[in-house]
């Protein structure tokens, strides 16, 4: 569906009995000074090019601020054929994630997914860092076990660190 972008970013659905670009640039200058009631499409979830139907807002637009207008192609589906996508890409690309179901990062549910799980590309904006955050951590881990003997010194006494400036504590 061709939907209005504006100021490179925001998406609005062409208001009733407007179909292109030209027309919408007519009804602006009949409007002129003047708010414009819009539809505005949610962009809370991570896709780009689809949206959600019951998510769609109105919203009133000062044209005397915008500074540009475009023409762009999207999908506006339901909240269940989204949840439906989302579920699919999900099952395969969260099994063994390392944050899979964590609720304080909005991995817990598929509602909670949607910020996360791009449809366009079928990839998780969280996987990758997780992942990389994993791998960080995991290489500043030792691989052998830890043997509290190694911090113990003469008579089984904790060794401790000596400030640099001041040797005789």
């Amino acid at each position: 569906m061709k939907i209005l972008m504006i100021d490179g970013f925001d998406k609005y659905l062409y208001p009733q009995e407007i179909k292109t670009l030209n027309e919408f640039m007519d009804y602006i200058k009949e409007h002129k000074n003047s708010f414009i009631e819009l539809k505005k499409l949610d962009d809370e979830n991570e896709s780009e090019l689809f949206f959600i139907k019951e998510d769609v807002k109105t919203t009133y637009v000062n044209f005397n601020n915008v500074t540009t207008i475009e023409e762009t192609k999207v999908n506006i589906i339901t909240n269940t054929e989204y949840d439906k996508k989302i579920r699919k890409i999900a099952n395969s690309i969260c099994e063994g994630c390392p944050i899979n179901g964590a609720s304080e990062l909005g991995c817990d549910t598929i509602k909670n997914k949607r910020r996360h799980i791009n449809l366009d590309d079928e990839t998780c904006s969280l996987r990758e860092d997780a992942e990389m955050m994993m791998d960080s951590y995991s290489d500043q881990l030792d691989d052998e076990p830890f043997n509290p003997n190694q911090i113990t010194g003469k008579d089984d006494n904790i060794l401790l660190f000596h400030n640099k400036k001041n040797k005789d504590n």
